[in-house]
């Protein structure tokens, strides 16, 4: 008798460890991202609101905010399924991406831009590419020196984030070395946060974030409207000639039509195959999640859109 209930219990280990675990879908499973400081608030508004439509599904998705260099070497060492990225991955990284996941997904899902941003109290209301390069290469660094100004006196204090996507973007952007911190009069900041809260508390500041923090970081802060000069020779987002010399904000408008000087794309990749991260990806792209990027700021990269030019 004894043997029996032993060989019963064993069954009864077997069949429970038989158990097949729930099938991941498009709307139900476990994802955890990675997500990109620098575009953190689109991507968690997006996540939130796919877990409001398929939590009840099983839908599980939680994330941690990390550098984009973080966030690429995640997905690049197999340990995150998806990630978006404000640059494009190179082919080196593309082939390192495949030979883990056999094949990967890349799409745009929207273009965001980098905002110049400075205090309120500030008259100066426009800043031109050529006086962006200047300041950051420290040939410029009055307030009196810009074009744009109206009167407003002092020296320029300038706040980059160390380290960030966005140094990297004004790096390659205005086709600059590395810049030597070290050398220069600036502060370096942790986060667009403390980007943000600098400028507000320096009537002479001057900082980039880029635009879809603005709505969470409203205050005593001034976008400048942005000019390309002559003098810039960057072809990523190639404008017409009539606009050289005119100031635009970082509105979608002006996204779509490539007269916002700092416009970047932003990049989603994901590995090969259904589930969780395949729904996602597909909410992300889907007239909703693009609606979503839309407002706050971003110009939809998947979606035919009807724009209203903003005023400078």
């Amino acid at each position: 008798m004894r043997n029996l209930n032993l060989l019963g219990l064993a069954l009864m280990v077997l069949l429970l460890g038989c158990r097949e675990e729930p099938k991941e879908t498009p709307t139900s499973g476990n994802l955890h991202i990675y997500v990109t400081e620098s575009i953190a608030p689109i991507l968690i508004r997006q996540i939130n609101s796919f877990l409001s439509l398929y939590a009840q599904n099983g839908a599980n998705i939680t994330y941690t905010v990390v550098t984009s260099k973080e966030a690429k070497r995640h997905f690049l060492f197999d340990s995150s399924r998806i990630v978006f990225l404000p640059e494009q991955l190179t082919q080196e990284e593309k082939g390192k991406a495949k030979n883990i996941y056999g094949e990967i997904n890349e799409l745009i899902i929207g273009y965001d831009g980098i905002a110049v941003i400075s205090n309120q109290k500030n008259k100066v209301e426009g800043i031109t590419t050529s006086e962006i390069k200047n300041i950051i290469t420290n040939k410029l660094s009055r307030w009196e020196q810009l074009k744009g100004n109206k009167g407003f006196r002092g020296k320029i204090k300038l706040y980059i984030q160390k380290d960030s996507d966005v140094t990297e973007f004004l790096e390659k952007r205005f086709q600059l070395p590395q810049i030597n911190y070290a050398n220069m009069d600036l502060t370096t900041t942790e986060s667009e946060i403390e980007t943000a809260r600098l400028v507000k508390d320096n009537i002479n500041g001057l900082g980039f974030i880029p635009i879809s923090w603005l709505d969470s970081l409203k205050g005593d802060l001034k976008v400048l409207g942005i000019a390309r000069t002559k003098e810039d020779t960057d072809t990523s987002f190639a404008s017409a000639s009539n606009v050289i010399g005119q100031y635009f904000i970082p509105h979608p408008a002006y996204l779509f039509k490539n007269y916002y000087p700092l416009k970047r794309a932003i990049y989603m990749y994901t590995q090969g195959g259904a589930g969780l991260t395949a729904g996602f990806a597909s909410y992300v792209g889907s007239s909703e999640g693009q609606k979503l990027l839309l407002e706050q700021g971003v110009l939809p990269g998947t979606q035919p859109i009807k724009l209203k030019e903003s005023p400078y």
